[in-house]
């Protein structure tokens, strides 16, 4: 019987910067990373996952994207005790509604 259960995903990491006003001259500092889970493709979809983060109110701008396929690993007891069995013919019943 198998004991884990593997996956790979995508993470993205999304380097920004702001920009503020110190003695009346502007001054660049730097945000600390933000993870998404997925492919981000563009910086439409960056800059959103910044401004989740910080807020609207905060000026933020896109750095670098970097994305890459990370593979995570589970013990099939650990995965059991998170997660949500699912009746499969709901499934199927939500599935034909859409």
């Amino acid at each position: 019987m198998r004991n884990t259960i593997t996956r790979k995903i995508v993470e993205t990491t999304i380097n920004g910067y702001t920009i503020e006003m110190e003695n009346g001259k502007p001054t660049v500092v730097n945000l600390e990373p933000v993870v998404v889970f997925g492919n981000v493709t563009s910086e439409r979809q960056a800059k959103r996952a910044l401004v989740d983060v910080y807020g609207k109110e905060t000026p933020v701008f896109i750095g670098e994207i970097k994305s890459e396929e990370v593979q995570y690993e589970i013990s099939v007891e650990k995965f059991i005790e998170n997660a949500t069995r699912i009746d499969p013919k709901a499934s199927d019943e939500t599935a034909s509604e859409n």
